[in-house]
């Protein structure tokens, strides 16, 4: 079973942060970020809610590995400057990787939030 560091780790690496970034981020230094990965902490990190969102994941994801890895509400990363769905600049491959991960009731939370942002968008 891996634990939160190999989970925040694979995270990273994933979408090609470095561990500076992601400690700037997080608002820690870069080997706290290091100390995170190499399993030194006995429990979860002071900045795991922050750690989740520069990874576009959730807390509960990095604790214990239930529920989805990427969280498609967290696609856009202003922490890091990056604007993901939903400033509509997220690469067509990433969206498409994303789309086949997810569970078919992803699939359908995705749909259904889609569907609502569109018909704000054409309010008349």
């Amino acid at each position: 079973m891996k634990t939160l560091s190999q989970r925040a780790y694979e995270r990273r690496k994933a979408l090609g942060l470095s561990q500076e970034a992601v400690g700037k981020a997080c608002g820690v230094s870069q080997e706290a970020i290091r100390q995170m990965e190499s399993g030194n902490l006995r429990k979860p990190p002071h900045y795991l809610d922050e750690l989740a969102q520069v990874l576009q994941t959730t807390r509960e994801w990095l604790k214990s590995g239930i529920g989805p890895k990427e969280d498609i509400m967290k696609m856009d990363n202003p922490a890091l400057g990056e604007t993901g769905y939903k400033g509509k600049r997220a690469k067509l491959s990433e969206l498409l990787a994303l789309w086949d991960s997810a569970t078919d009731e992803e699939r359908v939370q995705f749909l259904a939030i889609a569907l609502i942002e569109y018909e704000k968008e054409h309010e008349q």
